[in-house]
This record gives structure tokens, C-alpha cells and sequence, in this order.
């Protein structure tokens, strides 16, 4: 997008700033291919219930991404599993 270039967001989503509200953030970040970015910051501000919303309602075909960052962000297996159940 020619209004939030993806290095911007990218540093935002490296920053130590919370939103008490990250669903602009989210379909900012779908739109722009960033979803391994936006699941380690929404995981890493404790917003789970945040990446359940992101798989179940925005974007459920991005769930393997969202997933394989989680994986490979060693976060702990039972949020994953219960992440992949929840879409089902």
C-alpha cells in the first residue's frame, strides 16, 4: 500500500507499543502478506484470542501461516493445537 509501506509496518510490528485494539493492524497486515510478522506480535503481546479471530473470520485460508509462525516461533504446543481445532 502506498499509505503504510511495508517497512514501516514492519518496524511498528518490532516495537514495544500495544493496541488495545489490533484489528486495523490485522487487516493492514493481511492485505500486505505479513501474517508471520502480525502472529508474532499479536502472540507476543498476549493477544491469542486476537490470532484465533485472524484464522476463524478475516482469513481462514492464512491458518497454515499463521500455524508455521507459531511453530517456528517455538511458542507452546497447546495454543497451536487448540488454534488448528477451533478452525475446524
Amino acid at each position: 500500500s502506498a499509505f503504510c509501506p511495508g517497512v514501516k509496518l514492519e518496524d511498528f510490528l518490532k516495537s514495544e507499543t500495544k493496541l488495545p485494539d489490533p484489528r486495523p493492524l490485522i487487516n493492514v497486515c493481511d492485505k500486505n502478506d505479513m501474517v508471520e510478522e502480525l502472529t508474532q506480535y499479536l502472540y507476543g503481546k498476549g493477544m491469542m484470542k486476537y490470532i484465533e479471530v485472524y484464522v476463524q473470520k478475516v482469513n481462514p485460508f492464512r491458518t497454515p501461516q499463521v500455524v508455521g509462525a507459531l511453530i517456528d516461533g517455538n511458542r507452546p504446543e497447546d495454543p497451536i493445537r487448540s488454534l488448528v481445532m477451533s478452525g475446524r
